[in-house]
């Protein structure tokens, strides 16, 4: 019981009220983020949806160089994730990358 006392820990208004204000600034940085994953999930969906059409009716590329950009996006995403992961394997720092 005497052992109890010694590590309990009292909580005093001004560590209540740091332990508010912390609470708080979460709660903002939460929805900042929020905010900007969607605002970032939108555009890039209205990118992905206008993008063909943009090649074939202004620039007029056909179908073909359409489908071989889009691959190639996805070949320079494959290779950059591969790697960047090989590079932060050997170096053993993950922060760098993310």
């Amino acid at each position: 019981m005497i052992e109890t006392l010694k590590t309990m820990r009292f909580i005093t208004s001004r560590n209540l009220h740091d332990a508010f204000m912390d609470e708080k600034e979460n709660k903002k940085t939460v929805r900042t983020f929020a905010v900007a994953s969607f605002l970032n999930d939108f555009s890039s969906d209205i990118i992905n949806s206008v993008w063909p059409l943009f090649l074939t009716t202004v620039l007029g590329a056909n179908m073909a160089v359409v489908g071989f950009i889009n691959g190639l996006g996805d070949a320079l995403v494959s290779v950059s994730q591969a790697v960047s992961g090989y590079i932060s394997d050997k170096i053993r720092r993950r922060k760098v990358f993310v």
